[in-house]
């Protein structure tokens, strides 16, 4: 079964995303010995904020990513900034359009996350007596399996409560007893789970400041046997996206598909 739809300025990354999300079906962990270029899923812990000492309990709704090799034989995994904006950091005020993909970098040797990076911008509101004024803080995540790390606080930054980061870069001495230590786990490939500990840089043109961030802690898998997804072709102002079902597919799933692609 196999359905193509075409509209403006089709979000294909999201789209995707949203048809994972709409059906029980069952993968495998992400396999780092295949480097086959191809589509992959991911699920980022979310604990509540109230508790960043939780680890691998409460998930997202999945997303697409795409998985290919760079010069050096490594895996690299796409995850469109889309996601970052509307999901993972919707609720702090994300400037539309400002992150970058976020890209993850394996050794598909011994699952190491060499590197897990994007930027993008924030907006805050900062109150200056009776007055208020938005400013743009950019932020650059900086995520690795190959330190600990951990966090204090949580402490107020700009009318917010944050936590701290205070792994080795910042405070290396284990007399940091404030500190509460997040350990790092390198990829496992027999539950595709990963935590690479690491932080935000927020950089705004009054102050500078590093947090804490658990956005380096997910779960990856290969895409379903029963979804397969074209990447798009551009054809002027519209995107084509190709969405392949298998014959066994359930007309909910098929329906998940249209909506995904078609939602605004």
């Amino acid at each position: 079964m196999s359905v193509l739809i075409s509209r403006l300025g089709a979000i294909w990354a999201t789209g995707i995303g949203l048809l994972l999300a709409a059906g029980p079906l069952q993968a495998e962990p992400m396999q780092l010995d295949d480097a086959t270029p191809r589509w992959v899923v991911v699920q980022f812990e979310d604990s509540p904020n109230e508790h960043p000492e939780w680890l691998d309990r409460v998930y997202t709704r999945p997303f697409a990513a795409w998985l290919e090799t760079d010069a050096r034989g490594r895996i690299v995994v796409r995850v469109d900034g889309a996601v970052l904006e509307k999901s993972l950091f919707s609720e702090r005020d994300p400037v539309a359009g400002s992150f970058s993909d976020y890209v993850w970098i394996f050794d598909p040797e011994t699952g190491a996350v060499e590197s897990a990076s994007f930027s993008g911008v924030f907006a805050y509101e900062v109150g200056w007596g009776f007055a208020t004024t938005e400013v743009h803080a950019r932020v650059r995540a900086d995520m690795r399996t190959t330190r600990d790390g951990g966090f204090r606080g949580p402490e107020p930054v700009w009318g917010q409560r944050l936590l701290v980061w205070c792994g080795e870069d910042v405070s290396p001495s284990d007399a940091d007893t404030a500190c509460t230590r997040v350990p790092s786990v390198g990829y496992d490939d027999a539950r595709g789970y990963v935590n690479a500990t690491g932080f935000l840089a927020i950089d705004s043109p009054i102050a500078q400041f590093v947090t804490y961030s658990a956005v380096g802690e997910a779960r990856f898998s290969e895409l379903p046997a029963d979804v397969r997804v074209t990447p798009p072709v551009a054809t002027g102002p519209e995107v084509n996206v190709r969405v392949e079902l298998s014959p066994s597919a359930s007309g909910r799933e098929l329906e998940a598909a249209l909506q995904a692609v078609l939602a605004p």
